[in-house]
């Protein structure tokens, strides 16, 4: 079976590594991005990517804002926030608005996020 792509955005090359051990032994394949502008550049070129997870604290354009142009230039992309931080009224009006479908505490809960992982995989009827 072919793995599913997810672009996962975080400037941190320590919770990439993380988030390539968490996803290793599941039908999903991580295509890691190191900023929200190489995360732009790979989506441009990648159009059969239909998940984003994205840190939101970044230098140059936060995940917030990733995700913002996301919605606007890529309707088809499902979307979802970790972070170390917080979930503000901000991350919750971007869930209530729909730009994001659920935010993520880091350190990320394996089984949690491979839950929603396959329940959105199976939505998007890509099992």
């Amino acid at each position: 079976m072919k793995k599913i792509k997810i672009l996962y955005v975080d400037d941190d090359p320590a919770h990439i590594l993380l988030m390539c051990r968490v996803l290793l032994e599941s039908n999903f394949e991580l295509v890691p991005a190191c900023s929200a502008k190489d995360a732009i550049s790979i989506l441009n070129d990648s159009p059969e990517l239909k998940i984003v997870i994205s840190d939101w604290v970044m230098p140059e354009m936060d995940g917030l804002e990733l995700v913002q142009y996301v919605n606007e230039s890529y309707p088809d992309k499902i979307c979802y926030m970790l972070s170390g931080s917080n979930r503000t009224d901000k991350v919750k009006s971007f869930e209530e608005k729909g730009f994001i479908r659920k935010y993520f505490p880091k350190p990320v809960n394996k089984e949690i996020l491979m839950e929603e992982m396959d329940n959105i995989s199976s939505l998007l009827n890509l099992n």
